[in-house]
């Protein structure tokens, strides 16, 4: 198994943790596992690249043709070459989805990810296409977008032995998120007061795009890999009926909180800060074409092989408009849970964290919206999704919903963000 699972590795450079689980998964089968694991990646299923063993052949083959072989033409070798080895990998389209879609519903359970990879990459490509597809100004609500209605939740963990459990809980679990909001009486208070279940954050990558990984997370199970959120929040916010009740929206609020600072700004800084604010949505990377150049010449090794582009590329982080424009986009309501001050070492209060708080989607009509919420945390500059964990434990607590309150421990109503507008243009200073 040793073997085989180094031979895994290297012919994808996957994480030793991953690879096992796909092995496992596959019974140790080397070639199904490769291909689920280049299914998971977006490459084309089955295309799995030779091993080293496999190109060695094809290469004793290609110098073993007999003179008379030679004497038909240089065909032959060339079309040897091509039988005794599989074809090269071949990168699929953003959104391609060949195979039809048989089967609706997720596969749940442990290392079967990649089951769902076909029906994700199909509502994935059809929100894609509901927003590249629309015309310039259409009303978002018009789209025909199928997106789920409920949350992704974990299997119970309690049921597997305690070192896989470990270490499902140290790989999908957010546990410095988890501590923090949970000390600072943010988190699960609702469950040490048997109202709802716990709720748990999940590992989220910190590429900058990591508001649309958590949303995607919690709907889906599946980070945002193909920026395919991101793509149509940007596109909402440039090119649809909604910008303006953006801008005015933004705008009033962040009026607000520059009056209490004693800030007034005049209108070309509105507008240059608003200019800022779409840049942010753009998918793309925060780098230049030239600095990602210089990176990928700097991270090529000496056998020819280079770093992944996605493994480089970091995006620009987003603000509390681009969370109201996310729930237009999904017709949802999204609730953050989040510290209400950022302290410094000594654990002082030092500055406001005005993220958290109830984003509903204003602009769309109620009978298009999902009813329930998509609940994510922030801590630390950092979006985490959070989602329930199923309970087979049979107990009282077991039986409770997975829930979240809109209130606080203190019974405080949570703040419903970027909520006021005003129809017509305004005087920022009053």
């Amino acid at each position: 198994m040793d073997v085989i699972l180094s031979e895994f590795v290297a012919r994808t450079s996957a994480d030793p943790g991953l690879a096992t689980d796909l092995l496992e998964a596959h019974e140790w089968n080397l070639h199904s596992a490769l291909s689920a694991y280049y299914v998971m990646k977006g490459i084309l299923p089955g295309e799995v690249p030779p091993s080293d063993a496999e190109i060695a052949a094809a290469h004793s083959r290609t110098h073993s043709v007999t003179p008379s072989e030679e004497t038909n033409g240089r065909n032959v070798v060339t079309n040897g070459s091509n039988t005794g080895s599989r074809p090269p990998l071949k990168k699929l389209p953003a959104f391609d989805c060949e195979e039809p879609i048989l089967d609706r519903k997720l596969t749940r359970g442990i290392s079967r990810a990649t089951d769902n990879f076909t029906l994700v990459s199909q509502a994935r490509k059809e929100l894609a296409e509901d927003f590249d597809s629309a015309e310039p100004y259409a009303r978002p609500s018009s789209l025909k977008l199928e997106l789920p209605e409920h949350s992704f939740s974990l299997p119970d963990f309690s049921v597997f032995p305690e070192n896989l459990r470990e270490y499902l809980q140290r790989d999908l679990i957010e546990t410095a998120t988890l501590v923090s909001l949970e000390q600072a009486g943010r988190l699960n208070w609702w469950h040490s007061r048997k109202i709802g279940r716990k709720l748990w954050p999940l590992s989220t990558t910190g590429d900058g795009n990591c508001l649309l990984h958590a949303a995607s997370l919690g709907m889906w199970g599946f980070h945002d890999r193909l920026l395919t959120l991101r793509k149509a929040l940007h596109s909402l916010l440039m090119n649809s009926s909604y910008t303006d009740a953006f801008y005015r929206r933004w705008r009033w609020q962040t009026a607000l909180q520059n009056k209490e600072a004693g800030l007034i700004y005049c209108e070309e800084e509105w507008e240059r800060e608003w200019k800022n604010l779409l840049k942010l949505s753009s998918s793309e990377p925060r780098q230049s074409s030239i600095q990602r150049n210089l990176s990928e010449s700097t991270c090529s090794s000496s056998n020819g092989t280079q770093c992944s582009d996605y493994q480089s590329e970091v995006y620009e982080s987003l603000e509390e408009l681009h969370v109201l424009a996310l729930a237009h986009v999904l017709k949802r309501a999204i609730i953050i849970i989040s510290d209400t001050v950022l302290k410094d070492v000594t654990g002082e209060p030092f500055a406001p964290i005005p993220f958290g708080g109830i984003y509903l989607p204003l602009e769309c009509p109620a009978s298009d919206c999902h009813r329930s919420p998509l609940c994510l945390t922030f801590d630390s500059a950092h979006f985490s999704a959070l989602v329930p964990m199923d309970d087979e434990g049979g107990d009282l607590l077991s039986e409770l919903k997975a829930v979240i309150p809109v209130t606080d421990p203190e019974n405080k109503l949570l703040p419903l963000q970027l909520l006021l507008t005003q129809a017509q243009k305004f005087d920022g200073s009053r």
